[in-house]
């Protein structure tokens, strides 16, 4: 049976080790980071490792939904700027950057408008 804790309380009580696990998952986030770094550039990294989940956020609220809307916009834009690129003869890294920020645009747009009235409404 697969144990799955999002705290540490629980995960003590139900046996879990949630030190080691800890460590373990911040040294292989560190080795990620650095050779992410390495290989694309600090710029594209650290587009990758926060634009996404803050488009998440913005639209939803659920962990399901944040996690699986930070994977498609990294897909998609990963994919729409390696063909801006491609087509335009531009530098891959900065295209995606800038197609990422703007799905951050358009979400931070899309909760401003759509999302806060009805919440307003509804108070």
């Amino acid at each position: 049976m697969v144990k799955t804790v999002l705290d540490r309380d629980n995960a003590k009580v139900m046996g879990t080790r949630a030190a080691l696990w800890e460590l373990l998952f911040f040294y292989c986030l560190g080795l990620v980071v650095a050779a992410s770094c390495k290989v694309t550039g600090s710029l594209l990294a650290f587009c990758y490792l926060t634009v996404p989940p803050v488009v998440g956020l913005l639209l939803s609220k659920r962990l399901v939904r944040v996690i699986l809307i930070s994977v498609l916009t990294a897909l998609i834009s990963t994919l729409a700027g390696i063909y801006i690129s491609f087509k335009q003869d531009l530098p891959t890294n900065q295209i995606v950057c800038v197609v990422i920020l703007g799905f951050l645009t358009v979400s931070g747009l899309l909760r401003l408008f759509l999302l806060l009235p009805h919440r307003r409404r509804l108070q």
